[in-house]
């Protein structure tokens, strides 16, 4: 019983290093495992009509490696901190800024959306260099949709 449980235990892991460091493309967008923000894929299509779609890669916060995707390589990063990503983003950010701003400072460019679904509670994050995140409570209005253009230069 317990070499089945080994074995178990060694895939799981060796699945998720081999998904957490897939990353093979230098455009990221980055969501929690929970469900797509608001049940909408808007944020995929526009890193299609951005990038096209297949030229940028999909991570989650609770199974990334900080260390492989704010490299070098990475050369764009769309962090989604809404609806259901805001508690995976918030706490990702608590634990990592640090290497996010390090990574911008190095001429990493980011993208963060970060819109939490608590009309009940507001928010606030703090990050390097004075940068606060904030949510009131109540918002009177929101976008239904979001559009994206190719950046020039690239």
């Amino acid at each position: 019983m317990k070499i089945p449980s080994r074995f178990a235990c060694i895939a799981l892991f060796a699945g998720m290093s081999i998904s957490a460091l897939a990353q093979s493309t230098p455009y990221v967008y980055v969501r929690s495992d929970v469900n797509q923000p608001w049940g909408q894929s808007t944020n995929e299509d526009a890193m299609d009509n951005i990038f096209s779609p297949g030229n940028w890669t999909t991570v989650y916060y609770e199974t990334m490696v900080p260390s492989a995707l704010f490299v070098s390589s990475t050369s764009f990063i769309f962090m989604e901190g809404g609806d259901s990503s805001f508690a995976a983003f918030q706490s990702f950010m608590n634990n990592y800024a640090n290497t996010v701003y390090s990574w911008i400072q190095a001429g990493g460019r980011l993208v963060i959306m970060s819109a939490p679904n608590d009309p009940l509670s507001s928010a606030t994050l703090y990050l390097p260099d004075n940068i606060v995140l904030h949510s009131d409570a109540y918002y009177g209005s929101a976008a239904s949709s979001a559009s994206g253009f190719p950046p020039t230069g690239w």
